[in-house]
């Protein structure tokens, strides 16, 4: 699964990207990739979002607020659980993330 933090490279969108490094590392999420996408076009087809944002496999956790670390932690232990316990979306692939750095 991948984990994308998405902004323009602001202060926020940082802080973002290093608190999510920290808590996918204290949860040992091993399987999950962390890339940054600051393309426009790319992130509006994740629909109309505010920045920071963080997307994980196909599902927006964070937008437009920076959370404490134990929120940001709760968010993405409860993704993690889905992502194990729940079958594929049926028949709908996730976003295209081609433009990420």
């Amino acid at each position: 699964m991948d984990a994308i933090v998405m902004g323009l490279g602001c202060t926020r969108c940082s802080r973002l990207k290093q608190m999510t490094e920290e808590v996918l590392r204290d949860l040992g999420a091993n399987g999950v990739t962390l890339k940054n996408m600051n393309a426009l076009d790319a992130m509006a087809q994740y629909g109309p979002m505010l920045m920071p944002a963080l997307v994980m496999g196909d599902c927006l956790l964070i937008s437009g607020v920076m959370p404490t670390k134990e929120r940001l932690t709760r968010l993405i232990r409860e993704r993690l659980l889905t992502e194990e316990t729940a079958p594929a979306a049926a028949g709908r692939p996730p976003p295209q993330t081609d433009p990420v750095s």
